[in-house]
């Protein structure tokens, strides 16, 4: 049997044994549960964004509820105790074991520059990529996963108009593409 399925995380195909329908039934299950989930949280970044007067700590509650909602058992613990490298803005554990962490930066931070080591989070970026072993680096729109200080992966969720040589534009002058 022949599967194809596509969405927001592009085409996904795979070829499976008649008996598994089970297991295609249950994967769109899994994959309809978390694109809902993650367009809940794209609205509400949104509605918090378009406001004005976000900062890098209003979208804290949305980016909580949308990890926990990714898997039973999860816990997304907003500002954790104190470690060695620094102060994570979440720890994320399952069953009460701690499993990675998250450092968030304002929507549009230039998240390129921080991974180089540079800019205003530079040094924190090069702390924690030393000495977190499983971490996600987000703007809230742009993901970057680092295990044992190698990136993995960088989903986005959504791009920004950003100005040719200024870097991103004022708050005010932002608008919202792919959404």
């Amino acid at each position: 049997m022949k599967y194809s399925e596509s969405g927001w995380l592009g085409q996904v195909k795979m070829e499976l044994p008649a008996s598994s329908r089970g297991v295609v039934a249950g994967f769109r299950s899994a994959y309809n549960a978390l694109m809902n989930a993650f367009l809940g949280y794209l609205a509400a970044i949104r509605k918090r964004f378009t406001a004005g007067d976000a900062t890098e700590h209003t979208h804290r509650r949305a980016l909580e509820a949308f990890l926990e909602s990714v898997g039973r058992d999860i816990t997304a613990t907003n500002e954790p105790r104190r470690i060695a490298c620094g102060s994570p803005d979440f720890q994320i554990t399952r069953k009460g074991v701690p499993v990675g962490h998250v450092k968030t930066k304002d929507i549009g931070t230039d998240l390129d520059q921080t991974e180089r080591g540079k800019g205003p989070h530079g040094e924190q970026f090069i702390r924690y990529r030393d000495g977190l072993p499983n971490w996600i680096l987000t703007d809230y729109l742009q993901f970057r996963w680092f295990v044992n200080g190698e990136k993995r992966l960088t989903p986005q969720s959504a791009n920004w108009i950003r100005a040719e040589k200024s870097g991103p534009r004022p708050m005010a002058n932002r608008t919202w593409r792919n959404y």
